[in-house]
């Protein structure tokens, strides 16, 4: 095989094992807590990025339904994983952004400015205007 060929199957198998990893995690996303589930849309959004995976639409809006049932008990650090996430993959989820804009005033200032810059980037990126959030 050529290194055009090696290449096309490293690839294969690459998407193969993705979308295996991708099944297992969707049946178990409904008893993920805010640090597993941030840390899923994080790393899907990096993976999705570096790879040009495309997951299709079913895992961001089921990470969306379970994280707006939970985001009172999230971290600032997991609310900006999520809004960064959805933000990074151009994936603009209104009910999350709004959700998050609910929950993150009263707890800005346990935010931390790296965390804080995230979310304003995510909020911009979308496109997402939430008066109660960026007047808090």
């Amino acid at each position: 095989r050529d290194a055009t060929q090696r290449k096309q199957l490293r690839k294969a198998k690459f998407e193969v094992a993705l979308q295996s990893l991708l099944m297992t995690t969707q049946g178990s996303l409904p008893s993920f807590k805010p640090r597993p589930l941030a840390n899923t849309a994080h790393g899907l959004a990096i993976v999705m990025v570096m790879t040009g995976f495309k997951p299709g639409e079913t895992i961001w809006a089921e990470m969306e339904e379970v994280a707006t049932l939970q985001l009172h008990d999230f971290k600032p650090q997991e609310l900006a994983n999520m809004v960064w996430a959805y933000a990074t993959v151009g994936h603009a989820s209104p009910a999350l952004f709004e959700a998050v804009a609910e929950v993150a005033p009263s707890r800005l200032r346990d935010f931390d400015p790296q965390a804080l810059a995230n979310v304003v980037w995510a909020y911009a990126k979308v496109g997402h205007t939430s008066p109660a959030l960026f007047e808090a």
